[in-house]
């Protein structure tokens, strides 16, 4: 008798690494306008598209590559994902995100200018289990909260449903990231045989 335990509907999270030297551009956000985030305690940049920034293109251009590669191998789409709003966060210590997802967004991701141990990302389980036994030791399937220590210099995309949030900053350092949604870049999006199809093009000129 074979046994065989699949994993149905994995939630693909794709991490890559940012090579160049980005020391001119950690001084450009650090310098930005910030405004309280909510009562969490964090900051976020005053300004919505920081991705438009000429001092932070060399960035930009890194983000809308891993977002053709993670819309190629990934989603396996010949459409193209396309950065729409996006801002820089700033956690002193003592701060935190609270669990949220992105609205009006396709795929989502941040790019870390600092980070620390203390402030991993942290996934959660969408669809928990209403029923719970006692659990001898956490894995892929019984966990209901996933968090993925990052470094310096990673961009990390995933759903933008996908629940997540950043424990309290314990460090003395701020730690700061870039945050941002996606859209397709043309007008239409899904299908017409799998009735999925919409034309933002016509919804806007509907009537």
């Amino acid at each position: 008798m074979t046994n065989e335990l699949l994993q149905v509907f994995p939630i693909p999270v794709h991490i890559t690494k940012y090579e160049e030297n980005m020391e001119k551009e950690f001084k450009f956000i650090k310098n930005i306008e910030y405004i309280p985030n909510g009562s969490n305690g964090n900051y976020k940049s005053k300004n919505t598209s920081v991705l438009k920034c000429k001092e932070l293109q060399n960035i930009s251009d890194f983000i809308k590559k891993q977002l053709d590669v993670y819309c190629e191998k990934v989603i396996s789409s010949k459409q193209k994902l396309v950065p729409t709003i996006s801002w820089i966060n700033k956690n002193p210590k003592g701060s935190k995100h609270h669990e949220h997802i992105h609205p009006n967004s396709i795929t989502s991701g941040v790019f870390y200018f600092a980070i620390n141990n203390t402030t991993p990302i942290q996934f959660h389980k969408n669809n928990q289990w209403g029923l719970k036994l006692s659990v001898n030791k956490y894995n892929i399937f019984n966990s209901e909260t996933f968090s993925v220590p990052m470094n310096t210099g990673e961009l990390i995309l995933f759903p933008s449903s996908t629940k997540h949030s950043v424990p309290i900053n314990k460090s003395e350092e701020e730690r700061f990231s870039l945050s941002f949604n996606t859209f397709v870049s043309d007008s239409e999006i899904g299908d017409r045989k799998t009735l999925t199809y919409l034309n933002t093009r016509e919804t806007n000129h509907a009537g």
